[in-house]
């Protein structure tokens, strides 16, 4: 990285329209230098973006090397505003987590409770705490197809239509018993505070 580098990532970080029409520009045309800034100004960030999602540092290093590789192979050419940049990595980035997920899971290496997605599932802040026994108790009143449909949805990611089609049924019978399971948890959760 030399010192032009930097400055020119300062500026992206400030918003200067110049420099990203620059980076735009650069990108289209796959210029080594737009893409060097490009890197090494987005890795550190999905980079915290994974790693606040749960993700070891160096799978997130993975992750983020795979998500902006693939984007700038697949659509920087497309691109024709800098508000895309970001839309298309969120996407990309949540696609691979998803994906991440997915396959930890299989291998056994992903824990599968769900305790600890259920609270920002219902709406609660994460600086208030919640009791993770009557939080455990809560989740045993649930049936089983319910807490794997909960568990699907927030901690592997897994959209309803997706649940739907392992579970051979329609993303909507899948997101009327997700909303529904969520409201008895926040029942239960109320009832007993």
């Amino acid at each position: 990285m030399t010192q032009r580098d930097d400055l020119e990532r300062a500026r992206l970080d400030a918003g200067d329209r110049r420099a990203w029409r620059r980076l735009l520009r650069g990108l289209k045309a796959r210029d080594n230098t737009a893409i060097t800034v490009f890197v090494g100004w987005m890795r550190p960030r999905l980079v915290r973006r994974f790693c606040a999602k749960g993700v070891v540092s160096a799978d997130a290093e993975c992750l983020a090397q795979d998500v902006l590789i693939s984007f700038i192979w697949r659509y920087a050419d497309r691109l024709e505003r800098p508000q895309a940049i970001d839309a298309y990595l969120r996407l990309m980035s949540a696609t691979a987590l998803r994906r991440y997920r997915r396959d930890q899971a299989r291998l056994g290496r992903l824990p599968t409770n769900i305790e600890q997605h259920v609270p920002a599932a219902l709406g609660i802040q994460p600086g208030i705490g919640i009791d993770m026994r009557r939080l455990s108790h809560c989740l045993s009143t649930l049936t089983a197809r319910i807490r794997g449909r909960l568990q699907k949805h927030f901690h592997l990611g897994q959209g309803y239509a997706e649940i739907g089609r392992s579970e051979d049924c329609t993303g909507q019978a899948v997101r009327q018993s997700v909303v529904a399971g969520l409201a008895t948890l926040r029942a239960c959760i109320e009832a007993e505070s």
